[in-house]
């Protein structure tokens, strides 16, 4: 019972924030210094960890392409977490990528488009590499 109330608080504190970005016409796009909130050590509940009240909170970007109808919902069932490959040979193959980008040409744009041309190149690659029986 406990849990459900909890679910149930933070999905408000979640629709208050949406309605608040609504009513600034801020983005979620911008980049927001991060402030350690100050922890209870000592509290007696998780819930209390942080003060509600006072900390500034955001939305997790894991819910924000919910609906408000289906963040409502969550209350009731529980919240599935998509698989993100973030320990896979392409991942670390995209994080060289960025890394050499990042060294080689200045600007967002120019690095996107590095990147983007190195893919279609090692596509292209893959398209064109002989197989083992057109060698025969």
């Amino acid at each position: 019972m406990k849990d459900h109330l909890f679910k149930t608080r933070v999905i408000q504190k979640i629709l208050s924030l949406r309605q608040k970005k609504e009513e600034e016409e801020t983005s979620y796009c911008s980049v927001r210094t991060f402030i350690k909130p100050t922890l209870d050590w000592n509290c007696i509940d998780y819930t209390n960890v942080c003060n509600w009240e006072t900390t500034e909170f955001y939305e997790p970007p894991l819910t924000m392409h919910l609906t408000s109808q289906e963040l409502e919902s969550l209350a009731e069932r529980p919240f599935v977490i998509p698989e993100f490959p973030c320990h896979s040979q392409a991942v670390e193959r995209y994080v060289k990528d960025m890394t050499e980008a990042s060294h080689s040409v200045a600007g967002p744009v120019r690095r996107d488009g590095v990147i983007r041309s190195k893919v279609a190149s090692r596509a292209d690659r893959r398209r064109k590499k002989p197989g083992y029986f057109s060698m025969l």
